[in-house]
């Protein structure tokens, strides 16, 4: 765990003063359990031998209380980290927080759920807890691993970005990409090369996407590899676990891999089982040493020589089929060598044999590098660094449109850098009424304003969800994924972007973009940003922001 506070700017190497609403700017965290670890540690007791129905309850009823005034008392704070520490150490967090929501929703201070999802809530809840431990170097088995605050990684991070032969720029002078030594630094960071002869075409929303990955597997002779956060057991799931199924019993290569965590729970396992049954090798991936991590991907070859990848799941949501949210989301057709990447990617991840893929013929103009994230204490953070550094690279526009826009202080500084040079910036986001996960409302919320103030043209989705996650760079560059702008897919999450080079779709996701924006709500003024604050939302911001 972690508790935030308001953050302090990194300073620009160009930069003097970026004019910003004044008051607290958003939350960023301020690592406060290194210096409480030798202490924690020393101090645990072991309440093994106390366990019980009537201990969990004695415990529960004095955590309960604690959670509400931790936020304004620190005395109570401590108390409240500590009993936490405890409770993980000795394999009783998990019943001491079911009894916690018990006690709430009996008195009625915790809203209505039903009882299955209350459960599930706990525990997710309990996973987030132990995974801030594991980090922080606090559980028996990861002792002695340090904590990189997102302070000292947004310092590194602006760091090597600003490490540059070629200084950033505004209106009027000629893009960073189109300058070689700048591209060349870019590809350092990005771990990934551009590679040209490609052709690179979006895939704008659900029906898009869908309709070609169908025809993809209609057509397919050789090999279906699919990368997925998540298979629903819905139509669409079912859909394409029947096509998977169909193609293994023509004598395919046939290939799925998921996320572990989710295809172990209620929903997401009914398609898997099936196309296991029938033959289809199926890996629900899982991390060996770092339990919480998550595979997040999505790609799909076909063959060898093309490729689907983006944000879009398989699913009812992603594909608009039933009668249930419709989301909007992005994916892109990949062809020509870029594929071979992503068939080394998924190769990489499936984890079974090496990956040897056939060349792929160059068909297009397009320049684009497919560009992996590992998480971990040692990752390289790629996507991460890559995005940040295409943000310094613009002269002219800066358009995001991204599920779950969370800044953290290294992506806020590059934009308010990029305003300060005059650069238009435009971001789409979900809006508190359209975002699918309520826990994030307040967060995305809290890290607009400052934003808004110093000019960027921000933008709330409404309706459904808004699950796309695209940039497009000075019409030049755009980069399509599964990479959301918030802490955990840098923390937690296995992800990948196609970065691209090609003037022809970045000017098809700007129009993309410029529509969605049409639909969407502007924010004219910080002032107008009503961020729907509760214990709930604070706690979560307060304590697990990486998990956000």
């Amino acid at each position: 765990m972690k508790i935030l506070a308001s953050a302090t700017p990194v300073p620009s190497s160009r930069a003097a003063h970026v004019p910003v609403r004044q008051g607290p700017g958003p939350a960023t965290p301020k690592d406060a359990f290194s210096a409480a670890l030798p202490a924690l540690l020393a101090q645990i007791p072991q309440l093994a031998a106390a366990k019980g129905p009537a201990h969990t309850q004695l415990i529960a009823s004095q955590l309960g209380p604690l959670l509400e005034q931790a936020l304004s008392d620190p005395a109570a704070e401590a108390r409240m980290l500590k009993i936490l520490a405890d409770l993980n150490a000795t394999g009783q967090l998990r019943p001491v927080l079911h009894e916690v929501a018990d006690q709430a929703a009996a008195s009625g201070s915790l809203p209505p759920l039903p009882e299955a999802k209350r459960k599930a809530m706990v525990n997710q809840l309990a996973g987030m807890i132990d995974a801030q431990f594991q980090a922080h170097g606090m559980t028996p088995g990861t002792q002695g691993q340090v904590y990189e605050s997102w302070d000292k990684l947004a310092a590194e991070n602006l760091a090597k970005v600003r490490n540059s032969q070629i200084a950033p720029r505004g209106p009027g002078e000629l893009s960073c990409f189109t300058e070689p030594a700048f591209l060349a630094e870019m590809e350092s960071l990005q771990g990934a090369k551009f590679q040209g002869g490609n052709r690179i075409t979006p895939l704008i929303d659900g029906p898009a996407s869908f309709a070609k990955r169908n025809e993809l597997i209609d057509g397919a002779k050789k090999s279906i590899h699919l990368m997925s956060w998540a298979f629903y057991d819905d139509e669409t799931g079912w859909e394409t676990a029947h096509k998977l199924v169909e193609k293994k019993g023509q004598g395919l290569e046939v290939r799925v891999v998921v996320d572990g965590q989710i295809a172990a729970g209620p929903g997401h396992n009914a398609t898997l089982d099936h196309m296991e049954k029938m033959g289809v090798e199926v890996v629900r991936w899982r991390s060996s040493d770092r339990p919480y991590d998550g595979q997040h991907r999505k790609v799909m070859i076909v063959d060898g020589q093309q490729a689907v990848a983006g944000g879009l799941n398989v699913g009812n949501v992603y594909s608009h089929q039933g009668e249930g949210p419709k989301w909007r989301d992005t994916d892109v057709l990949i062809e020509g060598p870029a594929v071979v990447e992503c068939e080394k990617l998924f190769t990489q991840v499936f984890g079974k044999g090496e990956a040897s893929p056939a060349p792929v013929a160059p068909v297009g103009s397009a320049r684009c590098a497919v560009v992996n994230h590992v998480p971990g204490p040692d990752s390289e953070g790629h996507i991460l660094l890559a995005t940040l550094k295409a943000i310094q690279g613009a002269s002219e526009s800066i358009d995001i449109e991204n599920a779950y826009v969370i800044t953290t202080p290294d992506i806020r500084q590059c934009i308010l850098d990029a305003l300060e040079r005059g650069v238009k910036v435009r971001i789409l986001t979900n809006s508190a009424e359209s975002v699918d996960e309520p826990i994030v409302s307040a967060p995305i919320l809290n890290s607009l304003p400052d934003l808004v103030s110093a000019g960027a043209e921000v933008y709330l989705k409404q309706g459904d969800t808004l699950h796309s996650k695209f940039m497009v760079v000075d019409g030049l560059y755009s980069s399509v994924g599964s990479y959301n702008l918030h802490p955990r897919s840098h923390r937690y999450e296995g992800e990948m972007t196609v970065n691209t080079l090609d003037t022809q779709e970045a000017a098809k996701l700007t129009s993309a973009f410029e529509k969605d924006i049409q639909a969407a709500k502007r924010v004219v003024s910080a002032d107008e940003i009503q961020v729907p604050e509760n214990i709930f939302t604070q706690l979560a911001s307060r304590y697990f922001f990486d998990h956000l």
